[in-house]
């Protein structure tokens, strides 16, 4: 009979040891996402200076363009061929200019984008999720510092009252891994392209 006990309380044991081995899994997996979630911030930053960095080379652009055209037109350079293409490229480079412009106020939430999914937004769920992976990673914590024999006075009390809890180790980290599920799945939504973005 003692035999039997012992087996079930190694059982008990490696149950414990299996539970703490997936929330540890856990919590890299969540520390992973936390920095792939900066990796998102960073990037919705420079598609954002990426729309300002073609408008400060258009705007120039058409500036320099107009006064070639002019100095076409005083010296009389080229013919009239010269001075219809010139001017055909201000036309594309200025509606290029607007549609920049107009992509960059819809996608920074400057003026109303119906139907699409704005950088702006991207940013807002990026900032949430980060939020909720780090609560999940503290409830991780949380449960693992139970594991710790030695009482530490200075322990915060939410630790200390769980603790006291009557749930066993086990019990707890499964109750933890399944209110953290979601945050297990990394969110990945990509605001819509901007005018002029490549696709890569």
């Amino acid at each position: 009979m003692r035999l039997d006990s012992n087996v079930y309380e190694m059982t008990e044991e490696s149950r414990e040891g299996a539970v703490y081995w997936d929330l540890i899994e856990a919590k890299r997996k969540l520390e992973f996402y936390l920095t792939q979630y900066e990796v998102e911030l960073a990037a919705i930053e420079r598609r954002k200076k990426l729309l300002l960095w073609a408008l400060e080379i258009q705007i120039p652009l058409i500036g320099i363009i107009i006064l070639i055209i002019i100095a076409f037109a005083i010296f009389s350079l080229f013919g009239s061929f010269a001075s219809f293409f010139l001017i055909a490229a201000i036309i594309y480079l200025t509606y290029s200019s607007i549609r920049i412009a107009v992509s960059y106020l819809r996608h920074t939430a400057k003026i109303e984008a119906d139907n699409i999914y704005t950088l702006s937004q991207e940013r807002i769920d990026v900032q949430a999720e980060m939020g909720r992976v780090r609560e999940a990673i503290h409830k991780i914590d949380l449960v693992l510092a139970q594991k710790q024999t030695v009482w530490n006075p200075n322990e915060p009390e939410e630790l200390t009252a769980a603790r006291l809890r009557e749930e066993a180790f086990e019990e707890q980290g499964h109750k933890c891994l399944d209110e953290i599920s979601y945050e297990l799945t990394f969110k990945e939504k990509r605001a819509d392209y901007l005018y002029g973005e490549r696709i890569k």
